[in-house]
């Protein structure tokens, strides 16, 4: 169902008739408007909503929302940001052609259109009134109260949700640790957990093509070292149940995917927001993104680092979107991949101490197991909980599930596994 009858669904379920008064007409699509109107007009007329049962009748259906009913608010927001990005995508045409023809005053007024037109749908999020916040913060109780249990975008790891409640819109979840710890299937994992409960998910890899990433994710889905999709080495029963599985995975819920191509500015992760209306975004090695609006002259690795940082948690406050970024460790890092690690040894830690949400620290786990076994250690965290916990690390089959926690110098048994390294980042 589209954002726009979404939204109207959502605003006649939960009796919200002020929030239709928010909604412009120029925020619907042409196949939205005939349902926009219809609503529009009943409350003009008989100063209520209309049911969806009236909607039906009329042969303008509202089909019931999937998953997790967020407020009319939540879903406002979205069609607003939709009209934002479709105002400025309409005219590049426009743009490129004024450039092409060395048109400036053709090309100024274009941008002044884009920004004007677009601003001007959002910009009313720059204030509000008390009481339409408190509707806000009622829905969202009565909401929590019908729907306990774990209110954020869940984590693959019971731990984790137990100390954050999952990832909420407005945080930025930032995962950290040496070159080769394996961030980049950290985030994967985090990423297929959430689209594994119904959530739309954006994902962005600023070193591996979009090929690498699906291929990642099919190993992760089933289980299987996405070098034998590589290479062609399935057995016969897995290659007809992998190849199933994917045109399954085809008709699920959307995964959008984007490459970084190590040139990417976090403008893009931006675009991706407004054209795909993720739930969650993911961000791996966001070290590598550069910043939108970039000083000129020289700039330095850590300063772009913290504006990246600084931007990435505006847009998830904006968007009011959980972000999740990977980030390495400083090379001179004080402490050894097994030790106990420190917010100071993160790579532009001025900014992402102060930013961040959460922060959760990736190192090996203690011998013999620092090749199957990850600690991951919350070195901070919004609801002031911190600790840590272990996950597997194996690749025969891809398994990264929670694991009892062995500390340095314990005895503990674990399951027998293959570690197949070399291709793990």
């Amino acid at each position: 169902m589209s954002a726009g009858k979404v939204f109207l669904r959502s605003i006649i379920d939960g009796s919200q008739t002020k929030l239709l008064r928010r909604a412009r007409e120029e925020f619907f699509t042409e196949d939205e408007m005939p349902y926009f109107s219809m609503v529009r007009h009943h409350v003009d007329t008989y100063g209520v909503l209309p049911t969806t049962n009236a909607m039906t009748i009329a042969g303008l259906p509202l089909a019931a929302i999937r998953g997790e009913a967020a407020s009319g608010a939540y879903y406002l927001d979205r069609i607003r940001q939709r009209f934002a990005y479709t105002q400025v995508n309409d005219r590049f045409p426009q743009l490129t052609e004024c450039m092409k023809n060395r048109d400036t005053g053709g090309m100024l007024q274009t941008l002044r259109d884009m920004i004007s037109n677009s601003a001007s749908s959002l910009e009313s999020e720059n204030y509000s009134t008390l009481g339409y916040e408190l509707d806000k913060v009622r829905a969202d109780y009565l909401h929590a109260k019908s729907n306990p249990g774990l209110q954020g975008v869940p984590f693959p790891w019971p731990t984790l949700n137990a100390m954050t409640g999952g990832a909420q819109g407005g945080d930025l979840i930032v995962v950290a640790g040496r070159p080769s710890m394996g961030k980049s299937w950290i985030l994967l994992k985090m990423a297929h957990e959430a689209w594994m409960t119904g959530h739309v998910v954006a994902f962005t890899s600023m070193e591996m093509s979009l090929t690498q990433i699906a291929r990642r994710w099919v190993g992760v889905h089933s289980g299987t070292n996405p070098n034998f999709l590589r290479d062609g080495e399935l057995s016969t029963h897995s290659e007809e149940r992998i190849l199933a599985m994917m045109i399954e995975m085809q008709n699920a819920t959307p995964v959008h995917l984007l490459a970084g191509d190590m040139s990417k500015e976090v403008g893009g992760v931006e675009s991706m927001i407004l054209e795909f209306d993720p739930d969650i975004v993911y961000v791996d090695s966001a070290y590598l993104l550069t910043p939108s609006g970039k000083k000129k002259g020289f700039v330095s690795k850590w300063e772009a680092i913290s504006e990246v940082v600084g931007q990435l948690k505006a847009l998830a406050l904006k968007y009011n979107k959980p972000i999740v970024i990977s980030v390495q460790f400083n090379r001179n890092q004080k402490t050894n991949s097994t030790s106990e690690l420190d917010l100071g040894d993160i790579a532009g830690s001025d900014s992402i101490p102060q930013d961040a949400s959460i922060v959760l620290g990736a190192r090996k786990g203690p011998s013999p197991f620092q090749d199957i076994q990850r600690i991951i250690e919350t070195m901070k965290n919004r609801e002031g909980e911190v600790g840590r916990f272990a996950t597997a690390f194996n690749f025969a089959p891809v398994d990264f599930r929670e694991v009892a926690l062995i500390e340095d110098g314990e005895v503990g048994e674990q399951e027998a596994v293959v570690y197949d390294g070399g291709w793990m980042s």
